[in-house]
C-alpha cells in the first residue's frame, strides 16, 4: 500500500486472500501434485514400465509488475520453493522497497525450516537487470507484464532455450445490451474499470453499450465517477506518474474511438512522483482553462467524426480488436449471456 498506493480493499481482496489460498492449497494439494505417476505405455510397449516423476528445475527467474508487489513476489517463489527449486526475483523499480520485505520473509520462513535463506534472492533495478535475469543463469523464466515487454523477454530467453512462463496485459471488452439492467450493470463495469485504478490484467478497458441503453448508462455512471476522488494509502489509492501521464493520453483522445465523451473528475496534482494525500484529490470537471477545452472539444468532434466514418464498415464488436484482447464480457437479460475468450493469431505469444 505505501509502495504503490494501493486502498486496503484492494490489497486484502486482491493480494492477501489470493497469496494465502495459493499457501493453502500447495499444503493440501502439492505433495500429491508432485508425485510420480503411472503411465500407460500402449500396446507396443506392452512389456515395459512408464513412470512420469518431477525433478527441481534448479534456479527459477521470476520478473514481477508493481501493479499486484506481494501477489507477484509470493506467487512464483511459494511454487519454486515447493518444488525444490531456488528462484530469483526481480521486482518493478516502482515496487522495490516492498519487495524487499517479502523476500525477507520468505528468506526467514526458510532460516527457521532449517534451509538456506539464499535458496530465495532478489535483485534490483530497471529493464536493464531485467534483460540480464533473461538472458541467461536461470533455467525456467517467469515473467509478468505488458505484451510488448514479454515479446523482448522471449527473444532474450529463446537465445538460450530458456523454458519461459508468460502472463501478459489484456484489454478486454464489456457488453451491454439494451434490456440491461443499466444501475447494475454501472456498479459491475466500474469495479472491473477502477479495481486498482484500472491496472488489472483483466481489467475492462472499454465498454460497448447498445444505442437505446446508452444515455441511461451515462447517467447512471458519469455520476460515480465524478464523485471519486484519490485518498491516502490507508483509504484510498493512489499512483505513479507514469500511468497517470498515459490515462491522460487517453483521456484527451488519442485513443478515444467513440463519437463523443462524456468527462468526470480532472487531473490530480501533484509535485511529487508518486501521488497520494491532499495533492492527489480530483476537482470537479470543468473550472479554469474553459476555452481552451472547448477548442481541443471541437477538434477531437471533428477527428472522432472523420474516425466514426472510416469505421462504418468494421463489425459493431470485436472482442480481440487490439494487440492485448484477451476476452470479453457480455450483459443483459438473456440468461445465456456470459464471456468471449478468443484464440486469435495475433497472439502468438
Amino acid at each position: 500500500m505505501l509502495d504503490t498506493g494501493k486502498t486496503a480493499v484492494d490489497a486484502a481482496l486482491g493480494e492477501v486472500l489470493p497469496t494465502l489460498e495459493k499457501i493453502r492449497w500447495l499444503l493440501a494439494e502439492g505433495e500429491a501434485a508432485l508425485r510420480p505417476e503411472r503411465r500407460s505405455t500402449g500396446p507396443l510397449a506392452v512389456h515395459r514400465a512408464a513412470t512420469v516423476e518431477f525433478a527441481p528445475l534448479g534456479v527459477i527467474g521470476a520478473i514481477a509488475p508493481w501493479n499486484y508487489p506481494l501477489h507477484n513476489v509470493f506467487n512464483p517463489a511459494l511454487a519454486a520453493l515447493f518444488a525444490g527449486s531456488a528462484i530469483v526475483v526481480k521486482p518493478s523499480e516502482h515496487a522495490s522497497w516492498s519487495a524487499v520485505h517479502y523476500v525477507n520473509v520468505i528468506r526467514s520462513a526458510l532460516a527457521v525450516c532449517g534451509h538456506s535463506p539464499d535458496l530465495c534472492r532478489l535483485v534490483v533495478g530497471r529493464g536493464d537487470v531485467g534483460s540480464a535475469l533473461a538472458g541467461g543463469g536461470v533455467d525456467k523464466l517467469f515473467f509478468t507484464g505488458s505484451t510488448a515487454v514479454g515479446r523482448k523477454v522471449a527473444v532474450a530467453a529463446a537465445a538460450s532455450l530458456t523454458p519461459v512462463v508468460l502472463e501478459l496485459g489484456g484489454k478486454d471488452p464489456a457488453v451491454l445490451c439494451d434490456d440491461t439492467d443499466v444501475r447494475w450493470a454501472a456498479s459491475i463495469v466500474l469495479r472491473g474499470v477502477f479495481q486498482n485504478a484500472g491496472q488489472n490484467c483483466i481489467g475492462i478497458e472499454r465498454v460497448y453499450v447498445q444505442r437505446a441503453a446508452l444515455g441511461r448508462f451515462l447517467a447512471a455512471v458519469v455520476p460515480i465517477v465524478g464523485a471519486m476522488t484519490a485518498r491516502p494509502p490507508g483509504g484510498g489509492g493512489g499512483g505513479c506518474r507514469r500511468p497517470h501521464a498515459r490515462q491522460r493520453r487517453w483521456g484527451r483522445g488519442r485513443h478515444d474511438h467513440g463519437p463523443r465523451r462524456s468527462r468526470a473528475g480532472a487531473r490530480p496534482r501533484a509535485a511529487s512522483r508518486c501521488v497520494w494525500g491532499q495533492g492527489a484529490r480530483r476537482r470537479p470537471a470543468g473550472g479554469r482553462g474553459g476555452r481552451r477545452r472547448r477548442r481541443r472539444r471541437r477538434r477531437r468532434r471533428r477527428q472522432q467524426q472523420q474516425q466514426q466514418q472510416r469505421r462504418r464498415r468494421r463489425a459493431p464488436l470485436l472482442p480481440a480488436d487490439g494487440p492485448h484482447g484477451r476476452g470479453a464480457r457480455a450483459r443483459h437479460a438473456h440468461p445465456r449471456g456470459g464471456g468471449v475468450w478468443p484464440g486469435h493469431d495475433r497472439h502468438p505469444l
